[in-house]
């Protein structure tokens, strides 16, 4: 019997308000059990979930290992997020600094606004 393969791995960023949504909902413990997807969280983010209940949260998923949190240290990276910023939060152009040039999805609950608009502009429909 022929083995099957496993497919590809999709690295999605994800965005302080989706991590809250989660929270909430008790749910957080889904990035870490959605195969094909492993969840990033720029170091941006994090540090935008302030309220203890939630930081304490998210703490212990990461230390169990999703999300895994990262840093933008591509120069590239930090030119778009240095632009960025300008229009958008900081987790929210981390985010998206990440995904477009690292080739990464985004998860993002935004209908409207620049993050959104800037979302599909560089990553187009499919990646969000």
């Amino acid at each position: 019997m022929a083995q099957q393969e496993k497919p590809p791995e999709i690295v999605v960023v994800t965005d302080a308000n989706v991590l809250i949504n989660l929270i909430h909902a008790d749910l957080l413990a889904l990035l870490g059990v959605l195969p094909p997807y492993r969840f990033l969280v720029p170091d941006h983010v994090v540090n935008e979930i302030t309220y203890a209940s939630q930081r304490k949260k998210l703490k212990a998923a990461i230390a169990a290992g999703s999300p895994a949190v990262l840093s933008i240290t591509d120069t590239d990276a930090l030119a778009i997020f240095s632009d960025l910023v300008q229009v958008m939060g900081r987790g929210e152009a981390a985010s998206l600094a990440l995904a477009e040039t690292m080739g990464y999805h985004i998860v993002c609950d935004e209908k409207k606004g620049p993050f959104r608009r800037e979302s599909l502009r560089r990553l187009g429909e499919e990646r969000i």
